[in-house]
């Protein structure tokens, strides 16, 4: 199945979510705590099936807009790097959209919001990123053969990554000649 179809499904199933995790004021739910329950429950197993996707997905548009190369090293940093800053602005952003969401309207119809919201980007991220062709095949991605490393990431019993022995001034050498002049200093 294709990692942008999963985060398709994860985002309609986090939507139901969220309705009974209020519970909805707009589908007229009752409060009870097995709804809650149920939804929260709900909630936690769909953000694992969106965000776990997403770090290979970044690290495919990335190699593809930037013209980086499977083998490249660079590459796993900067997707990191944009992965994570994404991250953190979220884990920053969201209490206190949510703080003021709660206070303005009530957590229940803050959980409506929230649920339209992602309804919405849902939409949004089907048309402009799986489209119908997606059901045309479900098997295995091509993209994650694209991006697969040809060598291994450490070599046996040499204790070396990939790429360090690729350019003296490299990450990697750099760090280490860095440790030992700090050693040997002291």
């Amino acid at each position: 199945m294709p990692r942008r179809f999963l985060v398709f499904v994860a985002f309609i199933i986090n939507v139901i979510a969220l309705l009974m995790f209020g519970p909805s004021k707009l589908l007229g739910l009752p409060r009870s705590l097995g709804l809650l329950v149920s939804g929260l429950a709900l909630n936690g197993v769909c953000i694992g099936f969106i965000f776990t996707p997403l770090l290979p997905e970044i690290l495919y548009v990335v190699a593809k807009e930037e013209g980086f190369t499977k083998d490249d090293h660079y590459l796993n940093d900067t997707a990191s790097g944009i992965y994570n800053v994404s991250y953190a602005l979220g884990t920053i952003i969201a209490p206190i959209l949510g703080g003021l969401l709660r206070d303005g309207v009530g957590f229940a119809w803050t959980c409506d919001i929230m649920a339209v919201m992602s309804a919405c980007f849902s939409v949004t991220f089907f048309v402009g990123n799986v489209g119908c062709a997606v059901f045309k095949n479900f098997g295995p991605d091509p993209k994650m053969e694209e991006l697969e490393p040809t060598e291994p990431l450490i070599e046996k019993g040499k204790g070396k990554s990939r790429g360090s022995e690729k350019e003296e001034g490299g990450l990697i050498n750099q760090s280490t000649k860095n440790a030992e002049e700090y050693t040997t200093e002291k």
